[in-house]
């Protein structure tokens, strides 16, 4: 059989390929397990428009192995290596398979094929590409620093409460959760703090001992298993902290400037409080930690890290001028208020190179809460009036600005640019809603830039495509999807989130949500040849 002689000559090369391509074989609502019977017909379009009955489940009229024929597969996504032989051999095996759909692709891309897939014809000689216009540009493969991303796909960092034990250590659950999102192009983990003077919000993870370092180590092992990506977010979270985390001591800020919002404590959510101010000495410990922090992440095999500058938090509290009344060299102008960022920005490089380090910074406009106001209880977006320290005032943006223009000057993995997380009618952002955020940044920005905040399939296409973002960084949809990619590219309906167990304790609406496909059928190019030569 010409098949055998080819897995014959070419056998070595096979473990080249296994560590470099996958066969993805994907079902698209005709998915039939050989245990539902070894026939069935549906209507397909054809390459002219047209349609033609097609047979899944019967064996080929080439003389194809016959474990292939109740396969439970409607079409085949391939990729390319960088051998020719070896893609010869993949042609072979497709001509050897009798499903009518596939699609080469160039390795670690997927192709989009939307709901019925599209008949490519039989792929005589030297193997191509068939990228044609069904490809999504969130499927595409992109650089961001030292890693390949094997797709544009950004799990954004989700607090989920599940590290409830005194050590504030990542546990197997989490190790369990990370993996089932693993096909994201890359994992930016849940906000960890990098001290104990960092902590602020009740059944967080650390990442300041030596034994949160090692339940880190079997979260990064969990997702490098099933071939992820994933980064640590470092977190100080400065006045959102409360004094119940400290026997009664107020956390530390800036300045003794109450954020009037909401601080998530042990016993409950409680109203924040005025912090006390930092002296020198404990803002450069806490610089010194970030760096700490930094290094043990790397350590405990996260791919890179990146920095917590944005919305509420420490960095954010130096930089509003706002919560930061300081008279030193800390505060006033521009250049002094981000100073704090600047140094913690050096000091990671220390441990950590450039490009394994990202940011997450950006202009923001946050309401004070008032009484009774959650916003997990469906406030929208704009029904709340925005004032308060973290309402956007006449420095937010030219400070932003001059952030994001010297960012350039460290050469930085990526930066996370949140869009509009309120309404900015009137305010000195108003010029940023909608897509307004990053059509005004990108230019100031010359590295990676992921795009996040109300991001759907399609608006991350689209800018994608527009340029405006390299990569889409979704929050929500990840919490109840952990396959996202695999249903954006079926086309596949959404779970709808638990909005009750988001940040309760426990497994339930954790790492429960089913798959789109509970036992995908997914393997290696190997274990296909290897069923056809003991057939």
């Amino acid at each position: 059989m010409e098949l055998d002689k080819a897995i014959a000559i070419l056998g070595p090369l096979f473990r080249e390929f296994r560590a470099t391509c996958q066969t993805w074989l994907i079902s698209s609502g005709c998915y039939r397990p050989a245990s539902e019977g070894a026939s069935g017909a549906r209507l397909a379009k054809d390459s002219q428009g047209g349609s033609q009955e097609e047979s899944f489940g019967r064996k080929s009229a080439r003389s194809s192995p016959t474990k292939f024929s109740t396969w439970p597969v409607e079409f085949l996504v391939v990729p390319l290596t960088r051998h020719p032989l070896m893609n010869r051999l993949v042609q072979i095996i497709i001509d050897a398979w009798p499903i009518t759909y596939f699609c080469i692709e160039p390795i670690g891309s997927y192709v989009y094929l939307g709901g019925e897939p599209r008949p490519l014809g039989k792929i005589e000689g030297k193997i191509t590409m068939s990228m044609a216009s069904t490809q999504q540009p969130l499927f595409t493969p992109v650089g961001m620093g030292k890693l390949e991303l094997p797709n544009r796909i950004v799990m954004a960092p989700l607090t989920r409460m599940r590290a409830a034990n005194p050590g504030h250590v990542p546990t197997a659950l989490q190790a369990e959760y990370y993996a089932q999102r693993a096909s994201a192009g890359l994992i930016i983990g849940e906000c960890t703090e990098i001290s104990p003077e960092a902590y602020g919000w009740a059944d967080t993870p650390g990442l300041w001992s030596a034994e949160q370092v090692r339940g880190w180590r079997g979260v990064t092992d969990a997702v490098h298993k099933k071939g992820g990506l994933m980064y640590a977010q470092l977190w100080h979270t400065g006045a959102m902290s409360h004094p119940d985390f400290f026997d009664g001591a107020l956390p530390i800020s800036a300045s003794n400037v109450n954020p009037e919002q909401e601080s998530v404590t042990p016993s409950g959510r409680k109203p924040t409080v005025a912090p006390r101010l930092m002296s020198k000495d404990e803002i450069r410990q806490t610089v010194a930690d970030f760096g700490i922090a930094a290094k043990n992440a790397m350590e405990a095999g996260f791919d890179g890290v990146q920095i917590q500058a944005n919305y509420l938090y420490l960095i954010a509290q130096f930089l509003n001028s706002a919560t930061n009344l300081r008279k030193d060299e800390y505060g006033g102008s521009t250049v002094n208020r981000a100073r704090f960022l600047f140094e913690i920005i050096e000091t990671i490089l220390q441990h950590v190179e450039p490009a394994r380090v990202g940011i997450k910074i950006g202009p923001m406009n946050i309401p004070s809460l008032t009484p009774g106001y959650r916003p997990l209880d469906g406030t929208k977006v704009g029904s709340v009036k925005i004032s308060g320290p973290f309402a956007a005032n006449a420095d937010t943006l030219p400070d932003m600005e001059y952030v994001i223009k010297r960012l350039n000057d460290y050469h930085l993995a990526h930066l996370l640019l949140m869009g509009a997380n309120a309404d900015f009618t009137g305010s000195p952002l108003e010029q940023l809603a909608g897509d307004g955020m990053f059509q005004h940044f990108r230019p100031l920005f010359h590295g990676h830039l992921i795009a996040n905040v109300e991001m759907t399939q399609e608006r991350g296409n689209r800018l994608i495509k527009a340029g405006l973002a390299d990569s889409i960084a979704f929050g929500r949809p990840y919490i109840a999807n952990p396959d996202l990619p695999e249903r954006f590219l079926a086309g596949a309906t959404l779970n709808e989130v638990n909005w009750p167990t988001v940040y309760a304790s426990g497994r339930n609406g954790y790492a429960d949500y089913p798959a789109h496909h509970p036992n995908p059928k997914i393997v290696s190019i190997s274990e296909v040849t290897q069923l056809a030569a003991t057939d």
